[in-house]
Formats: structure tokens, sequence, C-alpha cells
């Protein structure tokens, strides 16, 4: 009787802390600004074209515009993936400095503690040329130290295109639009949630907490999410005078094939290849 009466508590208690859960997602969707359909957003004032429709195809500027505004995070600086020119096996990511473009004497491992550097600002010509496949771009989500554009829930390698179904089915259940991405390897999945204007770092980080939780005990019991590898941005709160972590684009051209694409819930690659409601 005495398990009996354990096992009944703990039932009751997981129910609380799932109806904890519940209201704390209704909270943050009416405190952040609202989760948007990318497609459905204004482009940005400064842009030439007028709003681009779901129905009508984007032009090439639209599509910059588009792609630059949901994916900006912070503007005063980005990133950009390099190859060692001596072992293609090694590869990395480093922040764009003006100086780099002119004859500095220090070499590439200096940059990083590098007292005289300057920071190239992140422009709509970074992502054209991002999207032409001339280099991939990569953003720094963290925006003010505690604020970002967008939350990406990193799954990799095991069983992650099972466990991004799952948490995609949590998602829209609770009305949250949520876009998938293969991963440039091809071995992972990028779970992107946009929003309308900058929200807390903490908050996004907590809605995504939330819905992994709520996917385990309410969606697919029988899902480990073995696959989850971490929450970006990995902070809530981050000095102002560090980058953090960073998040490399979709749609890199040098990628393999069927990767670093948008996909639907099926797994198969949007026709639009932007994140939209097709």
């Amino acid at each position: 009787m005495r398990k009996l009466a354990d096992l009944i508590f703990q039932r009751d208690r997981r129910r609380e802390e799932l109806s904890k859960i519940q209201k704390e997602i209704s909270v943050l969707t009416q405190k952040t600004p609202s989760l948007i359909l990318p497609f459905a957003h204004e482009t940005p004032k400064d842009a030439d074209q007028q709003k681009p429709s779901v129905s009508a195809p984007l032009t090439p500027q639209q599509k910059v515009s588009l792609f630059f505004e949901l994916f900006k995070g912070r503007g005063d600086v980005f990133a950009e993936r390099w190859e060692s020119f001596y072992d293609p096996q090694k590869v990395g990511y480093s922040p764009i400095c003006i100086k780099r473009s002119g004859e500095c004497p220090r070499p590439y491992s200096f940059c990083k503690n590098c007292p005289d550097k300057h920071y190239k600002p992140f422009t709509p010509k970074d992502i054209e040329q991002h999207l032409l496949g001339n280099k991939t771009v990569v953003t720094y989500p963290l925006v003010n130290g505690r604020y970002c554009p967008f939350v990406v829930i990193d799954l990799d390698e095991d069983d992650c295109r099972n466990d991004a179904k799952a948490i995609l089915e949590c998602a829209e259940k609770f009305g949250i639009p949520a876009y998938l991405e293969i991963s440039r390897s091809g071995k992972g999945i990028h779970i992107w949630i946009f929003f309308e204007g900058l929200v807390s770092a903490k908050d996004a980080r907590l809605l995504c907490d939330s819905l992994i939780t709520l996917t385990q005990n309410q969606i697919r019991m029988e899902v480990s999410l073995s696959s989850f590898d971490r929450i970006i941005p990995c902070q809530d709160v981050l000095d102002t005078n560090q980058l953090g972590n960073l998040v490399a684009l979709p749609l890199q051209k040098k990628r393999r094939p069927n990767a670093s694409v948008f996909v639907d819930k099926n797994l198969q690659k949007k026709a639009s290849g932007f994140p939209t409601r097709e």
C-alpha cells in the first residue's frame, strides 16, 4: 500500500509541475513580442521593395532584406567561417575586423586578445554574399548582453530527427511557430523560433526549456531527447564587452547535399528555401 501511495504522490506532483510549465509558456508568449511567421513580417523600412507576400515569389533583394531582418542578431559585429590554407580539415569562425582588410602585421591567433581590433558592422551586403555562396556568415544572437531576436534548440546526432518532430509537435500545440533546419553536417537539426522584436534571452531560453519538458511528458513520453545539445543563446546575461556564443546562418552554399536548409515537419526541403508555413 505504501508503494501505491508513493506512486500516486509522484503522479500528482508531476501533474502539478506540468501545469506550472504550461502556465509559464502561456505567460511567456504573452510577455514577449509576438512570435512571428517570417514571410508575413515586413521587410526593413529602408528596403526599396514592398512587403513580400506568401504567395508571390521573392525578388533577390527581398530575400536579402528578409534574411537580414530574421538573422541579424548583433549589428556591430559578425563572424565568418574559415578553412586553413594548409589543412582544409582545420576550420573555425572568427569575427571580422576592419583592420584585417588592410595590412595587419599580426597573425590571426592574436586577434582574440588584440587591443586594437575594430569589428566590421553586419550589413545586408554580407547576407547577400552569404546567399550567393561567397562566404559563410555567422551571427552573434545576444544583443546588449541580454536580449535576442531569435532562439535556437540545437539537436545533434543520435535520434535528432524524431526528437525534432516531437518538439515541433509540442510547439504547434501551444501555437508557437518553430522552423526546422538540417545542420551543415547533415547530422543535426536546429529548431528556430523567431520573435517580432528583441526579447529577454532568459525568457527565450525558458520558453525552450518548457517546450522540451512538455515534449517529454505530454507529447511523446517515449522520446528521450538524447540528441539535445544546447539552447542558443547559451547565456541569459552576458557582459557587454563579450561576444558570446555564435550560430552559423542557414542556406550555406558549400555544404553537404540537403543540408543547411529549412525542412517541413516531414523533414522534406521547403520549396521556398525560407522558414515559412508551407
